[in-house]
């Protein structure tokens, strides 16, 4: 693939968004937002940080899917409820350690004063030649970088030991079989 062709992702995506409204537009419904409503929606969001998205994420995961699973008619009743008590632990601990570690080792951690500021004591030095908008920039993606790190750490260390217990235990607590028959039909 040429430089040219890469330049080129703009129209490719410009396409994209045409088909996707012109087939929209030729849906039997009419959704009505006021002027302005997903661009001021988006801009909103942007202000928010890492753990607040993991949980907005996480919210609307617990609310939806262990519902779809135990609305799910192609296998029994049984396999429903330890597919919905699965997922709904999965997401539980994701969500929960997602916005803590998000928290504390993006957000807490570079608003620490040592850790990262513009000084030679920093743990993370801020260039001197950095302006204002420029250092809090630096210091926000350093705050992702961070998070992420920490995030992959605790998946590991902590979610994954966690998970199965907690299953095994939510399972006895709401009666169901630990292993519902592979395949099982209604």
């Amino acid at each position: 693939m040429s430089i040219q062709g890469v330049s080129g992702g703009n129209n490719f995506i410009s396409g994209i968004k045409q088909n996707l409204k012109a087939q929209v537009a030729k849906l039997p419904i009419t959704i009505e937002t006021p002027d302005g409503f997903v661009d001021s929606f988006i801009k909103s969001t942007g202000g928010m940080e890492g753990w607040h998205q993991r949980g907005v994420l996480g919210l609307a995961a617990i609310a939806t899917q262990p519902f779809i699973d135990l609305n799910n008619k192609n296998v029994d009743e049984e396999t429903r409820k330890y597919s919905a008590i699965k997922t709904g632990v999965k997401i539980l601990i994701g969500t929960g350690m997602g916005v803590l570690t998000r928290y504390l080792f993006g957000t807490a951690l570079t608003k620490w004063p040592s850790f990262i500021a513009q000084s030679e004591k920093a743990f993370i030095k801020i260039p001197k030649e950095f302006n204002m908008d420029q250092a809090e920039d630096f210091k926000k993606g350093v705050s992702t970088f961070v998070g992420c790190i920490g995030t992959v750490i605790s998946t590991f260390l902590i979610d994954k030991p966690l998970t199965n217990p907690v299953i095994n235990a939510s399972l006895k607590f709401f009666n169901v079989a630990e292993k519902p028959k592979q395949g099982a039909k209604k």
